[in-house]
């Protein structure tokens, strides 16, 4: 059986603040696109968690840890901001240290941890666990500037985005059944 939350999102507040025009951040966008099509690829309802009310000033909530131990996968909004944050590396590593005690933080050959390159960040700024990971890239670059994926930046952005967002659904779902023990499933309807 997995554990009753799917998956949480860690990310830096200041990497969710909306655009003038827009009524949500980046980080609440994604969290809804990705657990829309996690249940897709899950043919169930999926729980996608993230604290959307703690702020920088607060003390590291213990409540966010206790859940850790029934959470199957962590997805990192990888930033500058994140890279710099005490409160992301906290929630980096007590869910490290939660899914050794549920029996590893390996699943095969994949990580529990689901690495989001919202923008570039240098390797050696990256938090140790991740430095090996290669991540979901969603930025493009133009030239020599990097440009973040983002439905707000137009169709064609916004086509690129759902995309890689809906593959990277696949890939959690896929790791998803490898944490389920082996059981029978009852046939499908037709």
């Amino acid at each position: 059986m997995s554990p009753p939350k799917h998956l949480f999102i860690s990310y830096a507040h200041l990497d969710n603040q909306p655009l003038p025009e827009e009524p949500e951040g980046w980080v609440s966008r994604f969290h809804t696109y990705l657990e829309n099509f996690l249940e897709q690829n899950l043919g169930e309802d999926a729980t996608v968690w993230r604290d959307d009310r703690l702020r920088g000033n607060d003390a590291f909530a213990e409540e966010i840890v206790d859940q850790f131990m029934d959470t199957a996968v962590l997805v990192s909004v990888v930033s500058p901001r994140y890279s710099k944050s005490e409160w992301c590396t906290k929630e980096v590593d007590a869910f490290c240290r939660a899914a050794e005690a549920q029996g590893g933080l390996s699943v095969g050959n994949k990580v529990r941890i689901f690495k989001v390159m919202r923008i570039p960040v240098p390797t050696e700024q990256q938090l140790p666990v991740m430095r090996e990971m290669l991540g979901y890239e969603f930025y493009v670059k133009e030239g020599d500037r990097v440009l973040p994926l983002d439905p707000a930046f137009g169709k064609e952005s916004g086509e690129v985005y759902r995309r890689r967002v809906f593959l990277m659904a696949q890939d959690i779902a896929e790791t998803l059944r490898a944490l389920q023990p082996s059981q029978e499933r009852a046939p499908e309807r037709l």
